[in-house]
């Protein structure tokens, strides 16, 4: 038999809540600590994600700016195209 889940008609400030958060979650603080390490790992390898993919594209466009441009002319003095 299902019991209905009953809430309280009380409204909190988000001051309040914040706190009620903190109150609960040190109730275990390693695991607190645990998660909040595991949150910051998670932020610095997406960040460190994020620079390698703009180095790359920044390497990308160096090598397509520093090709011939030939507009499928021959140049003299290049090697036949393959």
């Amino acid at each position: 038999m299902l019991v209905p889940i009953t809430v309280p008609d009380k409204t909190y400030r988000s001051t309040a809540l914040v706190r009620r958060l903190i109150a609960l979650a040190w109730r275990r603080p390693r695991t607190l600590l645990a998660v909040l390490i595991l949150q910051i790992l998670l932020l610095a390898l997406g960040l460190a994600g994020v620079n390698f993919i703009g180095q790359g594209i920044d390497y990308l466009r160096e090598t397509v700016d520093s090709a011939p441009k030939t507009l499928g002319r021959r140049i003299p003095g290049l090697t036949a195209p393959q």
